[in-house]
This record gives structure tokens, sequence and C-alpha cells, in this order.
């Protein structure tokens, strides 16, 4: 029998204002948990300081709030790849480390950690289906607008050329511009390479770019 089971999306200083004896489980996503991006890692060690992303990281993952309430800690977003080791997973005591995209994926680990069932503590995230990617039904944070997902050139030290990559139709692109548009917001396209919208390999196409680009504009217009 499914159950229903409500959704609260907070900021990371506000989790005692949404997690109670009720909550069963957390969700969080990071882009750089352990600052081992190409970037933070050069000035780490320029500076020879640990980076805020791993700093605010280890404060959220160890907040009082989360552990007194004794819920399933569940992880993912693009810099989930540097938590998928068990040392690191025994160490910040997550559950549940989600590699990849989780559309599809971190729906079944959530219902399974309210449901009470035993969650896998590393899971590869199944590749979602174009027409299975959600569209924005509010403004985004900056207005942004996802227009292509993965990579595709396949280089092993980067874990977004490893996904797989297509572009979404500029249908779906437009309507979420004009969401953004209408809430007052500008509106920021984003893709691993905007400029390889609707190409085929590594060259882009011209004419499915500036179609998309103009398309925006327009739409930003009739709002």
């Amino acid at each position: 029998m499914e159950k229903d089971f409500d959704v609260a999306v907070a900021h990371p200083e506000h989790l005692d204002k949404v997690i109670n004896g009720k909550t069963k489980a957390i969700g969080i996503t990071t882009n750089d948990p352990l600052g081992l991006g190409p970037a933070s890692t050069t000035f780490a060690d320029l500076t020879g300081r640990e980076t805020y992303s791993a700093i605010y990281f280890r404060k959220l993952i160890t907040d009082p709030v989360i552990r007194k309430n004794k819920l399933k800690v569940i992880v993912g977003g693009p810099g989930a790849w540097q938590l998928a080791d068990e040392r690191i997973i025994a160490k910040f005591d997550i559950d549940c480390v989600v590699v990849g995209e989780g559309e599809i994926t971190a729906v079944k680990v959530f219902e399974k950690a309210l449901n009470g069932d035993e969650l896998p503590r590393i899971v590869q995230g199944e590749v979602v289906p174009l027409d299975q990617i959600p569209s924005i039904r509010n403004p985004t944070i900056n207005g942004l607008v996802e227009i292509a997902r993965g990579c595709g050139r396949g280089c092993k030290f980067c874990n977004p050329t490893l996904l797989n990559f297509r572009c979404r139709p500029i249908e779906r692109i437009l309507e979420e511009v004009k969401v953004n548009v209408a809430a007052g917001l500008g509106v920021l396209l984003h893709a691993e390479d905007v400029l390889r919208y609707g190409a085929r390999g590594a060259i882009p196409d011209e004419r499915k770019v500036l179609k998309i680009v103009r398309g925006s504009l327009k739409a930003g217009e009739g709002c």
C-alpha cells in the first residue's frame, strides 16, 4: 500500500524548523563536499586552507538536529563521487550515497528509507530519459534553466563527461524560461557545455545554439 509523505525543502541553517520526531530521512545535494574539485584543490593548495565547501558540508552533515532525530541521511549531487568510499561514508555516518542522476534512483532510495528498509551504501543513478526529466514549476535560483545533461566526451578524470549526453527539447526549455522571467528573474541557460546544445559531436551546431538563445530572449519578452 502506498503512503503519503510530506516533503520540505529548507536552507541548511533552518533545519530545526522542518525536522521533527516524525521526519524519516534527509536528502543532501552537494557540489564539492570535500573540496576536491579542480579549482578548489588549486586554491586550497595555494592558501594552505580548507575550502568553504568542505567546511560547510561537514557542518551540515554533523548538524545536531539530524543526529538527534536519527534520520536516514542520503547524499547526492555533482560532488557525490567524492563521498563514494566506505571509509568516508562511515566517517560522516551517511546511510546512502547516490552517484549520478537522481530522478529515478533517488526516489527508490527514499521509498526504502521511509519504509524502514535497508539502504545500499553506494548506488549508481539510472540515466533519466529526456521525457522523464521534470520541468520546473516555480522559479529557480538565478533563473537557471537546464538545457542539456551530461557531456559524453568520456574523460576519466571528470564525472560529468561520463554521463550520457542529451539535449532537452527547446519547447520544454522555453517553458522554464517563462517561469523564471514571470517571477522577475533573468535567465541562465545551463549545461556542461552550452555551445554543444543540439550538436552531434564536439563541433557546435550554430543554428541550434542561436535558436535556443533567440528563443529564450523572445520568450522572456513575452512575459
